[in-house]
């Protein structure tokens, strides 16, 4: 797989969590909304957080361990490659094994493929089926958005610093140009403050208390992350969302820190001050620079907003910390007990927990898992060789094992029919559990030149097992050695 191609799978799942992580926080923060505006501004740290770090601490209780199945499925969805009606490649059992271990999957091309060839093939087989048509356009699109969002961030910068080119200093990081009509924040390095000309002594002290409020917070470097994450996700609209709502929440804070304090009169004189401001054209994406952006709505905080009590203020810290608690965990093994005693204790759940699936569409995936299942069932070549094949036109898909049976003798064929299907289910449902959109499983033989099929749906597991969700046995370690319990019970 190309470093592009992970790295656009790895946004894609990362992103379908902001769909649950995003609306928590939008909760919060109306739930907040009388409070003080830096609790609703520090919301957008545990978005920021989720988007960019892909591995979180396992919990119980968070968010993730409700939402975990839903988000795999989906996201995988999302990722899932159709690779055709039927493909097909004769290997024998002991070669799954080797070419899952050597080269990480089969090569199903319609011809027979030894694991040297395989080797030196495996890297083109693993990009030739994720790179389908569909694939490589959504790729390329978002790849574009992710270039483009830069190309435009950079050439806002280089807009503004020509329009303030002949900016005059007044003071320390103070500058003054008559090319605005709005105070702003603007660099990354050394961020200055640019004024307007004409500026009274009373109204210049007011704005500055809240754009070095924006500089003593480090707002320019948040704003730059932010931009840079919205870089990433530009097709997700509930960033898009948080990223607005972050620059209110962001120059509300500001507002309040810079008119705690003051009086009603002074509050109504700095609302009249920004009410100014207005005919400035604001555009929300400018990453290196603060705007006079949203007033009517900052105006009507400024005159109504009063400063919270200390029991109101610990109720907020307390929200912000608990909708951290909740959204910034995966979902933790829900077998009880310790889950990751229970993954070393059982090496065996843990090696097929570390070859799962996403997609049955992901060749070199299949051949891993099939060979992790074989270093436990014991090698398919005891039974003759097997070619595969894959159905994934439509739903359920389908992987399937045509075996061409070693017995010399009819009745050496028979009784080899007997282990084979006893044995095949087992690993069709662990191959079920563990590739998240395989739907189906079949395998066939001939026995005096009739043709037999067996198959094994999800569905059909589940009932034999007595569960309700056979794919979550595949979500850890500890829940696939507890399917691997049942199956030694059957």
């Amino acid at each position: 797989m190309s470093f592009i191609n992970l790295i656009f799978e790895t946004v894609i799942k990362m992103s379908w969590g902001a769909v649950f992580v995003i609306p928590v926080v939008l909760l919060c923060r109306l739930l907040l909304r009388r409070n003080a505006r830096i609790f609703s501004y520090a919301l957008w740290g545990i978005v920021a957080l989720r988007l960019t770090i892909p591995v979180m601490l396992p919990s119980e209780y968070g968010l993730f361990g409700v939402v975990s199945t839903a988000e795999r499925y989906v996201a995988d969805s999302l990722l899932y490659v159709d690779t055709g009606s039927a493909e097909e490649g004769v290997l024998s059992g002991a070669e799954l094994s080797a070419a899952g271990a050597q080269t990480g999957g089969v090569s199903l091309n319609g011809t027979q493929s030894t694991v040297a060839e395989q080797s030196r093939e495996g890297a083109d087989t693993d990009a030739a089926q994720t790179d389908s048509a569909v694939y490589r356009l959504l790729r390329n699109l978002w790849l574009l958005g992710a270039v483009l969002f830069p190309v435009y961030g950079a050439a806002v910068y280089v807009f503004l610093r020509r329009r303030l080119r002949f900016a005059t200093k007044w003071d320390g990081i103070v500058y003054e140009s008559g090319e605005i009509r709005s105070p702003f924040v603007f660099g990354i390095v050394r961020p200055r403050i640019y004024l307007p000309c004409g500026l009274t002594e009373g109204q210049r002290e007011c704005i500055l208390r809240h754009e070095r409020q924006h500089i003593r917070r480090r707002d320019y470097l948040v704003k730059l992350f932010a931009y840079a994450l919205l870089s990433v996700y530009w097709f997700h609209p509930l960033v898009w969302t948080a990223y607005i709502l972050m620059e209110r929440d962001m120059e509300m804070s500001c507002d309040e820190k810079a008119l705690s304090g003051q009086t009603g009169e002074e509050r109504e004189a700095y609302a009249a001050l920004l009410l100014s401001f207005a005919g400035e054209k604001w555009h929300p994406l400018q990453p290196l620079s603060f705007g006079e952006g949203d007033v009517s709505r900052r105006i009507r905080r400024i005159l109504n907003y009063r400063r919270p009590g200390f029991w109101r203020l610990l109720s907020a810290l307390l929200l912000v910390l608990l909708a951290a608690a909740f959204c910034l965990t995966d979902a933790a093994n829900s077998g009880g007990g310790d889950g990751m005693e229970n993954e070393t204790e059982n090496p065996a759940a843990l090696l097929l927990y570390e070859s799962r699936n996403p997609y049955v569409g992901d060749v070199p995936a299949n051949g891993r898992l099939m060979g992790a299942i074989e270093q436990i069932y014991g090698d398919l070549s005891v039974y003759g060789t097997a070619t595969t094949q894959l159905l994934t036109a439509a739903e359920p898909y389908t992987y399937i094992l045509h075996f061409e049976l070693s017995g010399q003798s009819a009745k050496d064929r028979e009784e080899q029919t007997k282990l084979l299907d006893d044995d095949m289910w087992r690993r069709a449902v662990l191959f079920l559990a563990l590739t998240d959109n395989c739907g189906e499983v079949r395998w066939d033989y001939s026995v005096s030149g009739e043709l037999i099929t067996h198959y094994i749906s999800v569905r059909d597991a589940e009932e034999n097992l007595s569960i309700s969700d056979l794919k979550a046995y595949g979500g850890s370690a500890e829940k696939v050695a507890e399917l691997l319990k049942k199956l030694e019970q059957m």
